[in-house]
């Protein structure tokens, strides 16, 4: 399976032309990409603004880097996503947000990456925030909720340790996608659709790739700067976010999410999926929260670390009442796929 060499930068993108100004002038500026061929998709999803003709005016053709808007009118984050992978015309595709500023030799690292290590099929790196206020003294502890920090405390190999990696800045081996999806690998949860803030498509991905027998790999070198305006520094904003990431445990789970170990046997990914499936178990257990569990309905708690764990454990029940009796036909969905190597 032969891939053109290079770097597909895809953005995409939903009512953006106010975000996307400084996030194509941060592509503007790359270096090191004479030897390097690379181009820029610009996947406008349903957007209602100006977002395709803003981007259109933002670019100048530089170093006959290629620079096209493709509409996808399905809403949703994987529709965008697997819009940009299927137009991509290099053998590597790298996913920008329209909220990141990626470092100046960003094309150049990633090229670096994906052409030493063959065996890799997904990478991605180390996402600071950018604030236009002082952030709240919770951001912190916080922030991997909003895609920013160290995603592990080593470089390099994550396959087996965190195994996933944050959407913003995620780079895909583009013939590791494609023998997933013509394996039949396709996404059961959407990502962001609109102003939903639903989520964990991009972890599904890196579980499946690994699934599939391709490296997760970690590079701290890889920067971008992730811009976070004041509406999404809002203790209510978190806890819905912390709500959703709840909702998709269960269905992350049937991958290994959190099941460490190079052997995924469907007797250890069993008993994994039957642990998170009654997760929610531990706040009922934890006498102390049950006060706060229903009080937490009325009061902010700005700050509590329990009241995070409440809303998870709140939207792992959510999803549960959803699955209902295809919780256990959902992990024999995964474990039984082609694309599954490990099971």
């Amino acid at each position: 399976m032969e891939f053109q060499k290079g770097i597909s930068i895809v953005i995409c993108c939903h009512n953006s032309s106010e975000r996307l100004p400084e996030t194509i002038l941060r592509l503007k500026r790359q270096v090191s990409t004479d030897e390097i061929p690379w181009e820029i998709i610009i996947v406008d999803n349903g957007s209602t603004d100006n977002t395709s003709d803003v981007a259109k005016k933002l670019w100048s053709n530089i170093n006959n880097v290629n620079f096209r808007v493709i509409k996808e009118k399905n809403i949703g984050l994987v529709n965008a996503r697997i819009c940009g992978l299927e137009n991509a015309q290099f053998d590597v595709i790298s996913f920008i947000d329209d909220d990141n500023w990626v470092c100046e030799d960003w094309v150049a690292k990633v090229h670096n990456i994906f052409t030493q290590k063959p065996e890799v099929g997904a990478c991605g790196g180390l996402n600071t925030p950018v604030f236009d206020i002082k952030p709240p003294w919770w951001f912190e502890k916080n922030q991997i909720s909003y895609a920013v920090g160290p995603q592990s405390d080593a470089s390099g190999d994550i396959t087996w340790k965190e195994g996933v990696l944050s959407g913003a800045g995620l780079s895909i081996r583009k013939e590791a996608w494609t023998r997933l999806s013509n394996d039949g690998f396709q996404f059961t949860l959407m990502g962001r659709q609109g102003k939903s803030l639903s989520c964990g498509e991009d972890y599904e991905l890196c579980l499946a790739l690994r699934a599939a027998g391709w490296k997760i790999w970690y590079a701290p070198e890889l920067t971008l700067e992730h811009y976070l305006p004041k509406s999404r520094l809002n203790w209510l904003y978190l806890r819905r976010m912390v709500r959703n990431y709840g909702f998709v445990k269960l269905r992350l789970a049937a991958y290994g999410y959190n099941s460490y170990g190079k052997v995924l046997n469907r007797t250890h990914l069993m008993k994994t999926y039957i642990w998170q499936l009654f997760a929610f178990r531990r706040m009922v257990m934890l006498g102390k929260n049950i006060f706060k569990f229903v009080m937490s309905r009325f009061i902010a708690y700005e700050g509590d670390d329990e009241v995070i764990l409440i809303e998870i454990r709140i939207g792992e029940l959510a999803e549960l009442f959803h699955l209902k009796k295809k919780v256990i036909e959902h992990l024999t969905i995964i474990s039984n796929a082609k694309w599954n190597l490990h099971v």
